[in-house]
This record gives structure tokens, C-alpha cells and sequence, in this order.
């Protein structure tokens, strides 16, 4: 069974969607990069990023492993494929949602990354499978151009001969190319972009980090952390190649070119059960909250095309049947100073 998850992004009040990154859409830009607290405009060479948890909210200590765990896969930056590993093949209890997967993705969020697919819009009425299609604005007709017309002859939403008319991409994807399974370095502009007249000519549309994609390419049990969208019974605790491109290319910094003055590296800190106050990313699983995962973000205008977060918070509904991993990932822990 399928579970969608619903996820906010507020930048000064408003509720918005993005593709690779939050914020970007109509109303700040189809170009914004957004990029991880403490990012400034000035040299910044690593941005440390702190995650606690809420001491407010329920099962503190059931969840020191994930978020321990969450900390060094975002850390790493490694890949894997196939990365759902599901059945027999995880430790995951039939029936039950894996915690540390769900709350991988938040992360992501607050990192500044947003879904590869258009995901769930209530508002804008994309529910099902089409909320498989690649991220983009409605265009200028004010209406997604999806359903089973718009995927195009293979049959499969999200691909790279989707039919999309005037749709506007806000998908990063690598030049020529078009494949979101594959890396190609380093990741900026010179090789990453949101531009379809960068798309090779066979191809209609950008292609995203679905896994119905990534069967059809040969990258079978592989999708994008940041896709939305989670299965019960799922492990999906490594990264994909689409989740280290997006955000490495933000780490190319304000002119989006590697290996110059401006890139960075993010550096996420576990600072343990602690208060929203002395942290930068807040995890509170919370008996009050509905639904079952939700990410809020606040940001501040940089430049034209750049935007820092500067508050973030994530809500993880505990009525549901979650799963908590108890077993290490086995990398080395780094830990604020003052909370450990």
C-alpha cells in the first residue's frame, strides 16, 4: 500500500511547491536554488547544520538511532542502487511504515531539497499517479498537462517522452543526458539544468527519480529519497544519484560552478533530544498532528536566484504503525558542541 506524504514549504507566509528545491515556482522564480541555514553570500565553506529532537514529543528515545543514522547518510553523501529494499530483505515488520525512511526524506527538506515528481496537491487536484509526473509550474494556461495523454508512448509518468505542453520544468537534470540514475561530475551548470532545450533530442520532457523510471532504465528498486511517496514495508535509507546531484549542485555555490571560492560543504550535526531553540532542524514526533509527515520551512531572499533557509521544522504524526530501526548504520557520529 501506497502512503503519500504531504509537506509544507512557507517562505514568508506563503505555501509553496518546487521541484529540486524548495521555493521554486511561480511565485519567488523557477530558478531559485535554495540553500541550507547559514548559507550567506560571503565565502562559507561549511555550513553546520544541526538535528534534534524534540523533547516535547512522544518516543524521544526510540528515535536516536534513526536520526543518528539520517545524520551520517546526509554526511556521506553515498549512493546506492537499488536503494528499496523491501520483504524479507529488510527488517521492517509487514505492514509497518519505516521511520527512519520517512524522516530521511523530511531531512532532505530541510536541507532545501524538494520532490523530483509533482507529488500530492490537493488544491491543484493531482492526486494518484499522476503525482508521478516531473516537478514543474502549471504554465500559462494554469493547469497541469498530465493524465495518461501526457505520458507519453511508454506509458509511464515521469519519463523522458512525456507530453507536457506548456508546463514549465523545475527539474535539474544532466545535459545531453536526461537520466536522473546516472552522475555526471561535477555537479553544476555546466552540467545540470532545468532548461528542456538542454535535453537530448529524442526526448519530450526532463525524466525524474521515480521507480517505475528507474525499472525502465535498467536501474531496478531505485528511487529518489526526495521522491514523495512511501511504501509499508520499505527500507529506503540510502540516497540515489538524483539526491546528491541536487544538493551538490547547490553546494557549487552562488555561481554554480565547482571548484570555486564559493562552494561548501554541509556539515549535519546530531545535538540529541534537545530544544527547538539551540537547533537548526527540529524533529518532533507528535501525538497532535494528523497526517503523516510534514516539513516546514522559512527562508530569506538572497539574490535573484537564491534563497537560505532560516527555520525548519518537522512534524512526524505517531498514530500511525511506524517501525523505529534500532541497528546502526556504522559510520562515525559527530555531535554538537554542548548537547552530548
Amino acid at each position: 500500500m501506497k502512503v503519500l506524504i504531504a509537506f509544507v514549504a512557507v517562505l514568508y507566509s506563503h505555501a509553496l511547491f518546487a521541484g529540486a528545491f524548495v521555493f521554486a515556482g511561480d511565485s519567488n522564480g523557477v530558478n531559485r536554488i535554495t540553500h541550507p541555514q547559514g548559507f550567506s553570500l560571503s565565502n562559507n565553506p561549511q555550513l553546520n547544520v544541526t538535528v534534534c529532537i524534540d523533547p516535547t514529543g512522544s518516543e524521544t528515545t526510540q528515535l536516536e538511532t534513526s536520526v543518528r543514522n539520517i545524520v551520517n547518510t546526509w554526511n556521506q553523501l553515498n549512493t546506492a542502487s537499488p536503494n528499496l529494499i523491501s520483504g524479507g530483505s529488510n527488517n521492517i515488520p509487514s505492514g509497518k511504515i519505516d521511520w527512519e525512511s520517512v524522516t530521511l526524506h523530511e531531512v532532505g527538506h530541510c536541507l532545501g531539497l524538494s520532490h523530483p515528481n509533482l507529488g500530492s496537491q490537493s488544491s491543484n487536484g493531482v492526486s494518484g499517479s499522476d503525482t508521478d509526473f516531473t516537478q514543474s509550474t502549471q504554465g500559462a494556461d494554469n493547469s497541469y498537462d498530465i493524465g495518461i495523454a501526457g505520458a507519453g508512448t511508454d506509458g509511464i509518468k515521469g519519463s523522458n517522452d512525456d507530453q507536457r505542453d506548456d508546463d514549465v520544468n523545475l527539474h535539474w537534470f544532466n545535459k545531453g543526458i536526461n537520466n536522473p540514475f546516472v552522475a555526471t561530475l561535477p555537479y553544476d551548470s555546466s552540467n545540470y539544468s532545468r532548461d528542456i532545450n538542454d535535453l537530448p533530442n529524442s526526448h519530450s520532457y526532463v525524466a525524474n527519480a521515480d521507480r517505475s523510471v528507474g525499472s525502465s532504465l535498467g536501474f531496478s528498486n531505485t528511487e529518489a529519497v526526495m521522491q514523495q511517496g512511501s511504501f509499508f514495508d520499505e527500507d529506503q535509507r540510502q540516497l540515489a544519484i538524483d539526491d546528491v546531484a541536487t544538493l551538490s549542485l547547490g553546494m557549487s555555490g552562488i555561481d554554480v560552478t565547482a571548484n570555486t571560492a564559493d562552494d561548501y560543504t554541509v556539515n549535519v550535526i546530531y545535538g540529541g533530544v534537545a530544544s527547538g531553540g539551540d537547533c537548526d532542524i527540529n524533529i518532533k514526533h507528535d501525538p497532535t498532528y494528523s497526517g503523516l509527515a510534514v516539513c516546514s520551512t522559512g527562508g530569506q531572499f538572497l539574490d535573484s536566484t537564491h534563497i537560505v533557509i532560516t527555520t525548519a521544522n518537522i512534524r512526524i504524526g505517531a498514530s500511525f504503525d511506524w517501525f523505529y530501526n534500532t541497528v546502526p548504520n556504522g559510520n562515525d557520529l559527530i555531535f554538537s558542541n554542548g548537547f552530548e
